[in-house]
């Protein structure tokens, strides 16, 4: 039965930042089509065109900068300590033009032909981008340029074939098990929202509700061989998420409660693409010689204070940019 709790536990649990990954999918699911549907509202001439300066300005003014990063912190380790320096094959010259382009870790076929590279240097993460990126194409062009003009163009279905590529492969496979699956379930979440605010409303029973989710889905990640995306996990997941965020809903937070958790939004974006860098570098200099814990909280300071200097001339003027683009590329002022 499914409720008895396992006698024993798999060779392999899934760790947290694999958790962190599906989250930030899903999440990216509701957020992106619920924008730019509300744009589409606002601005009926609102384009593709419009979407992918507003996507590459949001993308590129922090991954640009943090390459960069990265590259000067894999210098200093490999400068001090190049034999235990652990990526030197993926510190490349093609490489970095793979990530910038996009192309990490691509379906076989695209790697075999065209380039064969993964995430660059100690930037673990970026491969996650990519599949973001890719999927923000497929969306947006599905969604703005052939859904709402209806009549579209063999170049459209081209394009549209094109940008479908890595999607549709990360949807059953890829290095995230299907990292598509939960970007759709939170497209299905924001199609169902209405449903779950008014189920909000019954507090006791959506309280019940989240907690025997909440405990089926705990089971299911101690039973999952997945390191990523497993179907049942994920769909726990997402519905938990969505009775959290249907409860919090109409709450009023306190203005300086506000204002940290948007000073915080504000660098995120800088701090998952080189947290990792900087906990390497760290790692390989003093990681010895200091207990595990006081180094973890070590680190976890240290990237924050830096990803928040980093992200003051770059992400934090993600906006200034889009608008700079948008006035130069579609001769439209800024709303």
């Amino acid at each position: 039965m499914i409720l008895l709790w396992p006698k024993t536990m798999p060779p392999y649990i899934p760790s947290l930042q694999c958790v962190g990954v599906v989250i930030f999918f899903v999440l990216s699911g509701f957020l992106i089509p619920y924008s730019t549907i509300l744009k589409m509202k606002q601005d009926s001439e609102y384009s593709f065109k419009e979407f992918f300066i507003e996507r590459f300005a949001r993308i590129y003014t922090s991954l640009i900068p943090c390459l960069l990063f990265i590259f000067i912190l894999d210098l200093i380790q490999i400068y001090f300590s190049g034999k235990t320096f652990g990526y030197s094959d993926a510190f490349n010259v093609k490489t970095f033009l793979g990530n910038l382009l996009m192309l990490e870790d691509a379906p076989p076929f695209i790697q075999e032909y065209i380039l064969n590279v993964t995430s660059f240097g100690s930037g673990r993460p970026l491969w996650t981008l990519a599949i973001e990126w890719w999927i923000y194409f497929w969306f947006g062009y599905l969604f703005i340029k052939i859904y709402k003009n209806k009549n579209f163009s063999i170049i459209d279905l081209v394009l549209m074939a094109i940008f479908s590529i890595v999607p549709y492969y990360n949807f059953i496979n890829g290095r995230g098990d299907g990292l598509m699956l939960p970007w759709l379930m939170g497209l299905v979440l924001l199609f169902c929202w209405p449903y779950f605010i008014q189920l909000s409303k019954k507090k006791v029973f959506t309280f019940v509700i989240l907690l025997l989710l909440s405990f089926l889905m705990f089971r299911q990640y101690q039973r999952t061989m997945f390191a990523y995306v497993e179907p049942y996990f994920v769909l726990l997941l997402t519905l938990s998420m969505a009775l959290i965020l249907a409860m919090f809903h109409n709450i009023q937070f306190k203005p300086k409660l506000s204002s940290f958790v948007q000073r915080i939004a504000d660098y995120s974006f800088t701090i998952y693409l080189i947290h990792y860098s900087i906990i390497d570098l760290l790692l390989n200099f003093i990681g010895d010689k200091i207990p595990k814990i006081p180094f973890l909280l070590l680190s976890f300071t240290i990237a924050n204070l830096i990803a928040y200097l980093v992200a003051q001339f770059t992400e934090m003027k993600y906006k200034s940019i889009r608008d700079m683009l948008k006035k130069l590329l579609l001769k439209k002022m800024p709303a």
